[in-house]
């Protein structure tokens, strides 16, 4: 009876593979089987062959083309086999057996990591016995774990079957429950996990057939041969340590994006996506829309650093670096960096036309939808080109506008360095300043067409809010938070949420501004009240005067039926008398203080109708020159009341922007 010292249990439980990796041990008996082909080949000068077969067994379902759970993974292979060096090494817990070809003599605890029990039966020609035949067979399982070690029942006789090759096969059985969900993939995804692992031993050893038997079988080899578009080899140091890199193109059809893959003894360990570190690949499809790219990174290095999980490199990172606790270490930002230039001088046609590409995009989208940004086509350039042509609008808006934020700080930055520049020579200091200057103009000129632009958006949804819809008019909930939102203040509400120019642009620049809030317990609310103009009481006292305070009442538009008591006017006013008696608050709670000298102008937006038109001229307003609204000034009152009809508001705020709209060509 064969024993395994050491205590396995602990070893397998503190064996480090999370469980969305659990085909990394199916993955590992794959490689095995490939070592012992190569193994083979050097003892055995006439073979020159070598198959693998990868079985997937499935529990048996009475429905029709249902998928049952996965049962086991029989890996078959005609390599080497079980010999007494290979048993020993198995029976060896981190054995060196195969360091040589980068094996670390810990793949078959990831085994029983996922599997419940792995059977082993090998027939093979024994070269160290006069090449007499055998036959091994054993179970691995924790099952048979003791104090004393792992106890595994290694039967060998001499093989009295016919024999025709060699023949090894392993069967991972009964995957764990917390790795089962691991393996239900598709045989599409197993064989791309397979191509992507093994994918440096395809390449070197492209005779040796791998096939996946899961339903149908899958030709491993062909699969990859039709996948390689194309592929080339390039070297690259880091500190005197040799790396190579293997350019391939890979079939859209077998990979969905682009991606550089770390390899530590011809095994991928990591990978990223190569967007990560070269810009505007994101999504890319190369050679004509038909291939992604791969870059596979290997070196002794790497092999030297691989962990003995095959999942991470033990590299200190950069962080490590920066501290200087590894002062003359390689990380693997040092190499990526360096991989990259060489990965971008590769790809120098092919990310030329995708800049190309994206650069045609950004540039439609600025002239039909963004013209604001166009100065960045010329300042820009190089940042819009590094752009995925697959971006969203939306995105690409957000880009943009940070672009030309960055951009009107490095012009003012410039400015400012022009100014310290005590070295410049007259001529010189002019043409700098000439030239940042321009920059500064056109970037303004682009915050121009942007804000215009706001306007105009504006204008239209104003218009259309005078109209009919559905036989009704919009209430006046819709123009009022056109014009400045319901229930808010200028302490909440910012600029660009505002639409106050509509009335009258000096409206914004008031101390405080209130949109429907009460100014008194019983419940009054303007619509809009502007607080302008304070003057202190007293050094001492924190109260202020208000000498300007106006108000907008607005009132549905089309609507009619006005009498003397409900009318914006006779509203505004009372407004006005509560204001003066000292009875108002604003909306945090502080008194609203005015005196004999406080002006107010009043601001009814409503269109006049027959009944209204009657209380105007019954009150002796006055009409305005255009005919269409009237005013009045109150003696007693201090105010100044004007009546504009949303006609008359619509207009006068296109006339103002007209020359804007016209410049600008919206």
């Amino acid at each position: 009876m064969a024993k395994m010292g050491l205590n396995i249990a602990g070893r397998i439980k503190n064996f480090n593979m999370a469980p969305q990796q659990s085909f990394l041990a199916v993955l590992e008996a794959v490689v095995n089987s490939i070592h012992s082909i190569i193994y083979r080949r050097d003892k055995e000068e006439s073979f020159t062959g070598g198959w693998i077969r990868i079985n997937v067994k499935r529990e048996d379902t009475l429905i029709d083309d249902a998928k049952g759970d996965i049962l086991a993974f029989e890996i078959t292979d005609n390599g080497v086999g079980f010999t007494e060096d290979n048993m020993e090494s198995f029976l060896t817990a981190d054995s060196n057996f195969k360091e040589a070809i980068g094996g670390k003599g810990i793949g078959r605890f990831s085994w029983l990591k996922v599997f419940s029990e792995v059977k082993v039966e090998s027939i093979y020609k024994d070269y160290s016995l006069n090449e007499e035949v055998n036959k091994r067979s054993f179970v691995f399982s924790l099952q048979n774990n003791s104090d004393y070690g792992l106890e595994i029942d290694d039967r060998l006789e001499a093989y009295t079957s016919k024999f025709e090759d060699n023949q090894t096969t392993v069967e991972l059985v009964t995957p764990l429950q917390a790795y089962n969900q691991g393996l239900k993939l598709s045989p599409e995804i197993m064989t791309s996990k397979i191509i992507e692992h093994c994918i440096e031993y395809l390449l070197e050893y492209p005779d040796i057939k791998i096939d996946l038997i899961y339903d149908e079988t899958i030709s491993i080899n062909e699969r990859f041969k039709e996948a390689i578009i194309n592929q080339k080899g390039d070297i690259f140091d880091v500190s005197n340590e040799l790396f190579t890199i293997r350019h391939l193109f890979i079939s859209k059809n077998l990979l969905k994006d682009n991606y550089i893959y770390w390899s530590g003894n011809k095994r991928i360990v990591t990978k990223v996506k190569l967007d990560k570190y070269i810009a505007n690949t994101k999504g890319a499809i190369f050679k004509d829309s038909t291939a992604h790219y791969v870059a596979v990174i290997s070196g002794n290095f790497l092999d030297e650093s691989v962990g003995d999980n095959r999942a991470v490199f033990n590299l200190p990172n950069s962080e490590d670096n920066n501290d200087n606790l590894f002062p003359d270490s390689i990380t693997l930002k040092d190499i990526a960096e360096n991989a990259k230039n060489v990965i971008k001088e590769f790809l120098l046609s092919e990310i030329k036309l995708i800049q190309e590409k994206s650069e045609t995009r950004v540039k439609n989208f600025i002239k039909s939808k963004a013209p604001e940004y166009n100065h960045l086509l010329k300042y820009c350039i190089d940042d819009i080109r590094q752009l995925s042509a697959n971006i969203s609008e939306d995105r690409l808006e957000s880009i943009l506008h940070d672009l030309s934020e960055k951009h009107s700080k490095r012009i003012i930055n410039e400015l400012k360095e022009i100014e310290r520049n005590t070295n410049l020579s007259t001529e010189e200091y002019q043409e700098s300043f000439k030239k940042t200057v321009e920059k500064i103009s056109e970037s303004n000129k682009a915050k121009l067409i942007e804000y215009v632009s706001h306007r105009k958006v504006i204008l239209e949804l104003f218009e259309d809010g005078l109209k009919k819809e559905d036989d009704k008019y919009r209430n006046e909930a819709y123009i009022h938070n056109l014009i400045y939102p319901m229930k808010g203040s200028s302490d909440i509400v910012e600029e660009p949420l505002h639409n106050l120019w509509l009335i009258d642009e000096q409206l914004a620049f008031c101390e405080y501004i209130s949109s429907d809030l009460a100014i008194e317990k019983q419940g009054s609310r303007p619509d809009l009240l502007f607080l302008d103009n304070s003057v202190a009481l007293s050094d001492e006292d924190s109260l202020s005067i208000y000498n300007t305070i106006s108000i907008v009442e607005l009132k549905r538009p089309m609507r009619t039926g006005y009498d003397e008591k409900d009318n914006p006017m006779t509203q505004m006013i009372k407004y006005v008398r509560k204001l003066k008696e000292g009875k108002c608050k604003s909306h945090d709670g502080r008194p609203i203080k005015v005196n004999a000298n406080t002006q107010f102008y009043l601001y009814a937006v409503c269109d006049v109708d027959d009944s209204l038109k009657d209380i105007l001229e019954n009150s002796d307003y006055k009409m305005t020159a255009d005919g269409e609204g009237y005013y009045k000034y109150h003696d007693n009152l201090k105010a100044q009341v004007e009546v504009i009809p949303f006609d008359r508001v619509l207009r006068n705020a296109k006339q103002r922007n007209k020359m804007f709209f016209k410049k600008l060509g919206i």
